[in-house]
This record gives C-alpha cells, sequence and structure tokens, in this order.
C-alpha cells in the first residue's frame, strides 16, 4: 500500500471542543477514509467507516473523527479514566510523528465517552512514556450512528522544528471492542 497523505487546512477560527463538528472550518477539512483492518481480516476494508479531518490554527493542530456504526450498541465505553485501558473499549487514535523520522511521536486516543489516553512514543513505536500527562482538549459525543471525536493539541505542549514548512507522520488508529475489530488509516 503506497503511504498515505492528511493534508491539514489553516484555520484562523478557534473551535470549541464538544463533539460536534458544525464550526464552518471543519467543513473545509479534507476527508481522511478509507481505514483497513488490522483485525480480524487483516488488509480488509474496515467493516465500520471512520473520517478524519485535521485543521491547524496558530496555536493548535485539531483532529476530528466520525466513527461510523451501524449497530451503535455495540460501541464499548466503560472506563472514564485518564489513560482508560485501550484493551477493553471502543477508542480513535491519533499517532504523530512530528519529526517524521520514524523513531518518536506522541499517542492520543479518546473513548467513546470522551476518556483521554495519551503518551510518548520512542523507539520506532515499541516503548512508551504512559506516564507523560500532556495539556490536551478533547470531546466525544455519542449519536445515533456512532460517535465523534475532537481533539485540540496546543503546539506547545508537542516538540517540533521551527522550520516554516512542517511535515510530519501521522497515522490514526480505531479499535471496536463490541466487533473485535481494529482499523489503521495508513502503516
Amino acid at each position: 500500500r503506497s503511504r498515505r497523505i492528511a493534508n491539514a487546512k489553516f484555520t484562523s477560527e478557534r473551535l470549541v471542543m464538544d463533539g460536534r463538528l458544525d464550526e464552518p472550518a471543519w467543513q473545509i477539512a479534507e476527508v481522511n477514509g478509507g481505514f483497513l483492518q488490522q483485525d480480524p481480516r487483516e488488509g480488509d476494508p474496515a467493516t465500520q467507516q471512520t473520517e478524519v479531518r485535521v485543521l491547524f490554527s496558530h496555536e493548535f493542530l485539531y483532529v476530528s473523527a466520525v466513527c461510523h456504526d451501524t449497530t451503535p450498541e455495540k460501541i464499548v465505553s466503560n472506563d472514564i479514566r485518564r489513560d482508560f485501558d485501550t484493551l477493553n473499549q471502543d477508542y480513535f487514535t491519533l499517532l504523530i510523528d512530528t519529526f517524521n523520522d520514524g523513531h518518536s511521536g506522541y499517542y492520543f486516543a479518546v473513548s467513546p465517552g470522551g476518556s483521554q489516553h495519551d503518551r510518548q512514543v520512542s523507539e520506532e513505536g515499541r516503548a512508551g512514556n504512559t506516564n507523560w500527562d500532556g495539556v490536551w482538549y478533547s470531546e466525544a459525543r455519542r449519536g445515533p450512528d456512532g460517535y465523534v471525536v475532537e481533539m485540540a493539541i496546543p503546539f506547545k505542549t508537542l516538540r517540533f522544528n521551527r522550520e516554516k514548512q512542517q511535515t510530519w507522520g501521522i497515522h490514526f488508529y480505531r479499535r471496536m471492542r463490541g466487533r473485535n475489530e481494529s482499523t489503521y488509516w495508513s502503516m
């Protein structure tokens, strides 16, 4: 599979993290979809669609995910703690490699109930600092067709080079515990 690119669009609008994508900026953002299964049938299309949008302002990286589900009663969200157990519930994850070197980055996950899980990753993702608690904002909102996640990550939370043109590695992942399905956007 070829390398995928998510283009972040600039917005001067300050977005409200409420799990609603009703600000005009979300309407201009590119939609990133086409997730594939990691489990149970690696490489097959995801059984449920996920649409991810990426925006940025002078202060924040904004990411939203519309996690469609044709049977929302199968969504599992039972741990409301910070750094929730990712094995036993649904969630959407953003992984960013701010230096685009494949060695280190940041992991941000949000459950359908709005719980956050974050960590720094290193050694090409094999090691993670789960004690890292970055400053970031998110909200999730459940609906009759699944759930929506909104994230706002302040740039001051992240380490990256200060060049005017930025190219970061980015990856999106979705876990559907009630279906025992894991999906990814790019590998």
